[in-house]
């Protein structure tokens, strides 16, 4: 009875170990998923910025 109490706690233990391995691992892939999506909206503004001084460069009858 008291082995199995053991292999329980053992069981249990492990358990908890893998769960805060896993809960970490998933924590640093949404910071990394966080920081991946600022960069694109950030890499989306400057796209807009570069379409509106090459479209304004057009109309000052500047070549690009």
């Amino acid at each position: 009875m008291i082995n199995e109490f053991s292999k329980i706690e053992e069981l249990i233990t492990l358990y908890d170990h893998i769960y805060r391995e896993l809960k970490e691992i998933a924590d640093e892939k949404i910071i990394v998923l966080d920081e991946v999506s600022d960069l694109y909206k950030s890499m989306e503004k400057i796209q807009v910025r570069l379409a509106q001084l090459h479209e304004e460069n057009d109309n000052n009858g500047e070549i690009t």
